[in-house]
């Protein structure tokens, strides 16, 4: 397990949000790199040790569902922990596999910071 900073993806087609969202993580201490479609965040996970993923349900390409799929479906990154936000798509039942956390936008953020930091300390822990 590599030291410093946990390393969070961000995954969103917005780049706004993810500016946002980046700067926040930011100046929170986390390490951030980020994607704007699924295929990116693929590549990013292939390529470096992520902590957490938070990824856009929908977006061009692959979306969130399917990004969650492929990464389960992987033993090298089934075990990284995903939050799920969208703007338009409401959560009726369990969420997908792998997502541990859904987000409705607008992110309140001291709530994602809170369940942030509690899925790593958890996820250390185990």
């Amino acid at each position: 397990m590599p030291t410093g900073p946990p390393t969070i993806l961000l995954v969103d087609d917005e780049y706004a949000a993810l500016e946002v969202l980046e700067l926040l993580l930011r100046g929170e201490g986390f390490e951030v790199v980020t994607a704007s479609d699924g295929q990116q965040a693929l590549d990013v996970v292939g390529q470096r040790h992520v902590d957490l993923v938070i990824t856009d349900y929908k977006m061009p390409g692959m979306d969130g569902l399917e990004l969650c799929e492929r990464l389960q479906a992987d033993p090298r990154f089934s075990s990284i922990p995903i939050f799920m936000t969208s703007a338009t798509y409401v959560l009726e039942k369990s969420p997908p596999a792998g997502v541990v956390r859904f987000v409705q936008k607008p992110i309140k953020w001291v709530a994602l910071l809170a369940q942030i930091r509690s899925t790593l300390t958890n996820r250390s822990t185990v």
